[in-house]
């Protein structure tokens, strides 16, 4: 499937940016002279590790309950805005340590930073109030809907010292008796195990991958326990590999489940020695010798290198922060088998260079300031689904011929990006469904036969675009079914003509927009089911509140109404 990994991918790693911005340098020196906003940053760190912990039973459970993933959503949203505020922090801090580094003395850098932030002290004060409110209010609801905590415990990563989530381990016990729509896949990988080659000794491996909650773990199950497995296979084991790797304890599983019986050999060479026959030693030591480094993680590394006479067909997946100084353009083709690609903060980087197709996943790039350019001719990548771009202050242009390149990219977020404004001829990738625009205005301007023609678009979000009003005719595509526009602090006019042909859009989200007097005086488009009007918008608050409120029978309609924290209906 196409989206192998994107369930966790989106929300997870907006998480962790946000947790590792929580833990900066910059973002930990400038709370620690604010003694309210110090609060403010100890209660948004719990807030969201409460968040945190719910999020795995979370995207599993919003396949079947509609309820959970309109929180999901929710939780993105507010996510995604206090990540942008920890980094609007971290752009603050430092500049004013660089514009001030003239001063002779750390008082005066200190003293100079004080004196140039107290209006931007003032501002994101406020923003974050909002930002914590939303998110202390989506915390609040995880018990009502039923969301339950993973467990954690420390493991290894090639990060050294990190530590990792797991969840608990998947047994062969069905979870569910009935296996739904499955019919057909299960037949397939039934036949497929069954399936004799001439190479008795061949060792083969069939995935199942997909979005958290499709059901994979479940299929599995019912074909470990179908009866035709009884009558095919001499031997079966049911063996969970957990994110630690280690060698030595993923042979004993795997022994363990062939025999089972516990083993306690302390021992790689001992292990199983005196219980197993040298037939099944053999048939296993393919599965093991198989075991290799599929991801990297280089963090705090600056004066690594990356060798470029060598071939790293054995990574899956690559991510680089603050680290390889010398990298200036990546050569992504010494990396075939790449599925997952990470930059951050890797102040030289300037391109990815690229001549051959290649299979990538997930692309994020973030904090690199003088990265400027893709690959001449398009970013070749018919696999990839999501892609974030954040703060590259001097990028100007998008991969081209992404329509044609591009052609699984569900999601693409650009945050942060003030310099984008060009789009490559033939527009958006053709099958995009979520567009995530924060702090790219020019981009917003120079796309609006882009946006009218990407007719698998679902999800917008508008954010920090300097307008009065919004959306012009024919701007939005029909196939919206949700619209965000925050912190949008000129906007003064929703314009009902670029909203009415909008017949499948159900969720409409209104937050930080102080000058916005009303809706549309013709109403909004009937298919919306919810209504969320948050943060600054006093304006419309006051002209929506039940009963009374000048502009209530507008909105009556609407299945749920939520303003701040109030369920209105």
């Amino acid at each position: 499937m196409a989206v192998e990994f994107v369930g966790s991918a989106l929300l997870s790693a907006s998480l962790q940016v946000a947790f590792d911005r929580l833990a900066s340098v910059e973002v930990v020196d400038y709370f620690q002279g604010r003694k309210f906003n110090d609060k403010l940053l100890k209660k948004l760190n719990i807030t969201l590790l409460s968040i945190n912990a719910v999020i795995d039973d979370a995207e599993q459970k919003q396949i079947r309950n509609q309820h959970v993933k309109v929180w999901l959503d929710a939780v993105k949203d507010a996510v995604f805005e206090a990540e942008d505020l920890l980094d609007e922090i971290d752009i603050q801090v430092t500049q004013c340590k660089l514009e001030a580094e003239s001063q002779s003395s750390p008082n005066k850098v200190w003293n100079y930073f004080n004196a140039s932030t107290n209006s931007f002290g003032k501002e994101i004060e406020s923003k974050m109030q909002e930002v914590l409110e939303n998110l202390e209010y989506l915390s609040s609801k995880k018990d009502i809907l039923g969301l339950k905590e993973a467990s954690t415990s420390s493991g290894f990563s090639v990060r050294s010292g990190s530590q990792v989530s797991r969840k608990l381990p998947t047994t062969s016990l069905l979870g569910e008796t009935v296996l739904y729509g499955r019919d057909v896949d299960k037949q397939i990988i039934l036949n497929w195990l069954k399936s004799h080659t001439d190479n008795e000794k061949q060792f083969s491996v069939v995935s199942i991958v997909g979005m958290g909650g499709m059901g994979k773990t479940l299929l599995a199950q019912h074909i470990y326990n179908d009866s035709k497995m009884e009558d095919e296979f001499d031997v079966k084991a049911w063996v969970c590999i957990s994110d630690e790797f280690d060698v030595f304890k993923i042979t004993r599983a795997i022994l363990e489940g062939i025999n089972g019986a516990i083993d306690d050999s302390r021992d790689l060479n001992m292990i199983g020695g005196y219980c197993m026959e040298a037939s099944l030693l053999e048939r296993i030591e393919p599965i093991v010798s198989n075991i290799y480094l599929e991801r990297m993680n280089i963090v705090g590394c600056p004066n690594m290198n990356i060798p470029i006479h060598s071939c790293y067909n054995f990574l899956v997946g690559l991510y680089i922060w603050s680290s390889c100084d010398s990298l200036t353009t990546f050569p992504l083709d010494l990396f075939p088998q790449l599925k997952e690609l990470q930059f951050r903060a890797c102040n030289n980087l300037e391109m990815i260079s690229q001549e051959k197709t290649h299979n990538l996943k997930l692309l994020q790039i973030s904090n690199c300031p003088k990265f400027v350019s893709f690959p001449r001719g398009g970013f070749n990548a018919p696999e990839l689904v999501l892609c974030q771009f954040f703060k590259l202050e001097n990028l100007k242009s998008l991969p081209e011929c992404m329509h044609i390149l591009l052609p699984s990219m569900y999601h693409l977020f650009v945050i942060d990006c003030p310099q984008l404004e060009l789009l490559s001829d033939g527009g958006l990738p053709s099958n995009l469904k979520q567009l995530f625009l924060r702090n790219c205005s020019k981009l917003l301007a120079s796309m609006k036969c882009a946006l009218a023609a990407a007719t698998s678009l679902s999800i917008l979000y508008i954010g920090e675009v300097d307008m009065e009003f919004f959306p012009d005719l024919g701007l939005l595509p029909h196939s919206l079914s949700s619209l965000s526009i925050t912190w949008c602090p000129n906007l003064k006019k929703l314009n009902y003509f670029g909203l009415c042909h909008l017949s499948t859009l159900t969720r409409l989200y209104l937050s930080s927009c102080p000058l916005l007097e009303c809706l549309p005086e013709e109403g909004l488009p009937k298919s919306i089911s919810t209504l969320q009007i948050w943060g600054d918008c006093p304006l419309l608050k006051h002209r929506f509140r039940k009963p009374n409120g000048e502009d209530w029978e507008k909105i009556r309609h609407i299945q749920c109404i939520i303003i701040d924290s109030d369920i209105i209906t």
